[in-house]
């Protein structure tokens, strides 16, 4: 891919904030990016969501950032034998910037039906709705994508009058059922 094409998309995308609750949506295949051009620009989009968060960018080549990079965009734009990716490792490995520059670059191509929270977002959400309340919990598990943080660190279950509840639970297994694309 072009440098200067990276640095306009690089630009283009990072102008976006991170803020909004709604995301976008991404094929299941990016047609006519290959993977090394798709690993490209999710490092340059690393790279912004790092500096954008005060740290220093240290370069991905031959470290576990670079590997898993390599592996998110072959997974992007290879045969969908998955419809979930895990990013899973210590705390500060960059597993949320990761997902945050997967979280820009939906964003840029695609405008709707994709959303981004945390696992704690889902709970609450959930207890919303038991209250009947304003709730994202059905949008998130009608979403195209959804892109979820801090998963594993919520309750497994919570009681509403005596009865239990696991949000987390549910909303997997109905988003697997419907081979809805979950990023945790």
């Amino acid at each position: 891919m072009e440098q200067q094409l990276i640095q306009h998309l690089k630009s283009e995308i990072l102008k976006t904030s991170l803020n909004p609750k709604k995301v976008i949506k991404l094929p299941a295949k990016m047609e006519g990016i290959e993977s090394q051009d798709l690993e490209e620009l999710l490092t340059e989009l690393y790279r912004g969501v790092v500096e954008d968060r005060g740290n220093e960018f240290r370069e991905t080549n031959n470290t576990e950032m670079g590997k898993n990079i390599t592996a998110v965009a072959e997974w992007m734009t290879g045969p969908r034998l998955t419809t979930s990716l895990l990013l899973q490792g210590t705390p500060g490995s960059g597993k949320t910037s990761l997902m945050n520059a997967l979280y820009l670059l939906y964003r840029y191509y695609y405008s709707n039906s994709t959303y981004r929270c945390t696992a704690k977002m889902i709970n609450d959400n959930y207890q919303s709705k038991l209250d009947k309340e304003r709730s994202y919990y059905e949008e998130f598990k009608k979403a195209d994508y959804l892109f979820i943080d801090d998963l594993g660190t919520e309750p497994d279950k919570f009681k509403d009058f005596g009865v239990d509840y696991t949000p987390i639970p549910e909303l997997l297994y109905e988003r697997y059922e419907k081979q809805k694309v979950t990023d945790d």
